[in-house]
């Protein structure tokens, strides 16, 4: 199922807005499952320390995402996210994985209310949303995964159907 585009609420944005006067900051989350025995979650942060949300802790890495891209088709709406490759430390996990294909990949934005503290003021995200990584494309610099939901075109549907009333 793809991730709902749903319009924010502005009230509410409005009050996370205002509270940038104050120090607060926002911060971009990611976590990434890898298909091990028992599934692994990576959790990174785009900051220079750890970061404590919902009794999680996000480890400080190279890492952004891209804006969310639909296409004139009316495709599945998509974007990339884009992870540091320099010490090749997601190289072997990306290689023993088939790239991560099919991967379950969330990205959340929350307001710190200070611009020294590594835990958010709520457990709640201002954004949340759920993808799967659909292709993975790996360099000496970085490791680029598109990120939407699984393409209907690759869907397995039976050629026929059989009902009982037709």
């Amino acid at each position: 199922m793809s991730p709902p585009i749903n319009t924010p609420d502005f009230a509410a944005f409005a009050g996370f807005k205002n509270a940038l006067a104050t120090g607060a900051r926002f911060v971009w989350l990611y976590e990434i499952e890898v298909p091990t025995s028992t599934p692994t979650r990576y959790r990174f942060c785009a900051q220079t320390e750890e970061v404590t949300f919902r009794d999680n802790v996000y480890s400080p890495f190279p890492i952004t995402h891209g804006a969310m891209q639909e296409g004139a088709n009316g495709d599945l709406p998509t974007l990339n996210l884009t992870v540091s490759n320099i010490s090749r430390e997601i190289a072997g996990t990306l290689e023993t994985h088939n790239g991560l294909i099919r991967q379950p990949v969330k990205i959340m934005l929350v307001l710190m209310t200070n611009s020294y503290d590594t835990t958010p003021s709520s457990g709640q995200a201002i954004l949340e949303w759920d993808f799967k990584i659909t292709s993975m494309a790996l360099d000496n610099e970085s490791a680029t995964a598109s990120l939407g939901d699984i393409s209907l075109y690759e869907v397995n549907v039976p050629k026929t159907k059989i009902s009982k009333r037709y």
